[in-house]
């Protein structure tokens, strides 16, 4: 995506051009290193054939446990409009036993559903 001072912008989100023209802007402006900024900004692939929608999932997955590692970008996805899950996630009351035990549950199958994913992966390859 980052080659010099070439950017080819691309979607680093399912289906939200957007988000990701945002995020890519953002990730230029805070980031000198190219490797670095390649490497926040993998490429979430729109699907075109039935089973493209598995490489999509898996590379939006990724993306956002690699995010998730980095606090710049978790602040600035919390701060961002255009991210309406993370303020929903982080909206989720403490005491609300339903919506935690479902984000609970997202969390704890997270790693299981990526392994699958991938097991999917190398059976269409």
């Amino acid at each position: 995506m980052f080659q010099g001072d070439l950017i080819t912008p691309q979607t680093v989100r399912s289906y939200q051009p957007v988000f990701s023209a945002a995020f890519i802007a953002h990730v230029e402006a805070k980031y000198s290193d190219e490797a670095e900024k390649n490497r926040i900004c993998s490429v979430v692939p729109l699907p075109n054939h039935d089973t493209d929608w598995i490489r999509m999932v898996a590379a939006l997955m990724m993306n956002q446990q690699q995010w998730s590692q980095i606090e710049d970008l978790r602040n600035w996805l919390l701060a961002n409009r255009l991210d309406g899950m993370g303020k929903l996630v982080k909206g989720a009351a403490k005491d609300d036993e339903a919506k935690q035990a479902i984000l609970t549950r997202m969390r704890d199958n997270a790693a299981p559903a990526m392994m699958k994913l991938q097991r999917f992966l190398a059976e269409i390859n």
